[in-house]
């Protein structure tokens, strides 16, 4: 940005140097100091490599160290995926190879709840069912655990989509808003909260609800959320399908700093949106997102620990 520019100009300046376009300068000489890599400017300026994410002029320039942000090297699972039992089209066993192919150690079926009747959301007894049909493809491929979840709806007075017996029954929840998304910022708080609160969710999904340039989505009070996320260890999804970004860059770095775990999930419906991974490491990175803030970075055994952490 050119807040980040500016900045280095003048610290430039202040080094008897000139900074612009061509390279950095001594300012009396005019001779040329660095211009080969950023790398090289950067360090003439004492002054550590600034990743292109982070030149907001938001305190970057006030690290002392390179930040280690995360990649997509890091990413070891993804637990928000649909298949043809709601409104994907991926068989259980190709979602699984899908995940397979990409070297995660773990992918979770999270199709919709019986709320999401567009979506072929599942009634409890069609639900009972995928659970033993997920559990199934779990014993027969190897090298992937499959958990069998799903994408509980949080309904507008905060409380889910189905019971806690039954939600005791999945391997993992994610709770995400789909209606009423025009709440007041008080009722959206106080239903995202009441979520992040119950035992059996462990995931937020795209908490706020936005379609970019179509929907605005939810506004609640961040801090409040933050914390909550905080103190239960529930995480908030940084959902990457391109249309959601969800939670946006601010968001995440709020929730990092806030001492909360974040999720980088594709949201996955057919094959080819496993591509979209990329654009949630993206705003994971504008946000200062490091390994250790996000689950998907857990190796597996750390990562089941997790997910067992309220049995």
């Amino acid at each position: 940005a050119k807040e980040h520019n500016i900045i280095l100009r003048e610290r430039a300046i202040a080094k008897g140097k000139k900074l612009n376009e061509y390279g950095l300068f001594d300012a009396s000489s005019n001779s040329l100091l660095a211009c080969s890599t950023e790398d090289e400017v950067y360090a003439a300026l004492e002054t550590p490599w600034i990743p292109p994410e982070l030149r907001e002029d938001r305190g970057e320039l006030g690290c002392t160290a390179t930040p280690a942000l995360i990649t997509s090297k890091d990413i070891k699972c993804d637990l928000h995926c649909h298949t043809t039992a709601s409104d994907g089209h991926m068989s259980i066993q190709e979602l699984a190879q899908q995940a397979i192919d990409r070297g995660f150690h773990t992918i979770a079926v999270t199709d919709h709840s019986q709320s999401q009747g567009q979506a072929n959301g599942l009634k409890p007894d069609r639900l009972l069912k995928h659970i033993e049909a997920v559990h199934e493809v779990n014993e027969q491929m190897e090298g992937i655990t499959i958990l069998a979840g799903s994408e509980v709806d949080i309904l507008p007075d905060g409380t889910l989509d189905y019971d806690d017996d039954l939600l005791s029954k999945l391997d993992i929840v994610v709770a995400s808003p789909h209606a009423a998304l025009s709440q007041s910022s008080e009722d959206a708080t106080k239903r995202l909260l009441k979520a992040i609160e119950h035992p059996r969710v462990d995931i937020i999904g795209h908490p706020t609800g936005r379609i970019i340039n179509k929907r605005k989505g939810l506004e609640p009070y961040l801090p409040t959320l933050i914390q909550a996320a905080k103190e239960h260890d529930t995480a908030l999804e940084l959902n990457a399908n391109s249309y959601r970004l969800d939670l946006r860059d601010i968001q995440v770095r709020a929730a990092c700093e806030g001492g909360a775990r974040i999720a980088i999930n594709t949201d996955a419906h057919r094959p080819e949106d496993f591509n979209q991974l990329k654009y949630g490491i993206l705003t994971a990175r504008r946000g200062w997102a490091m390994p250790e803030n996000c689950i998907n970075c857990l190796e597996h055994d750390k990562l089941h620990a997790w997910l067992r952490r309220n049995c």
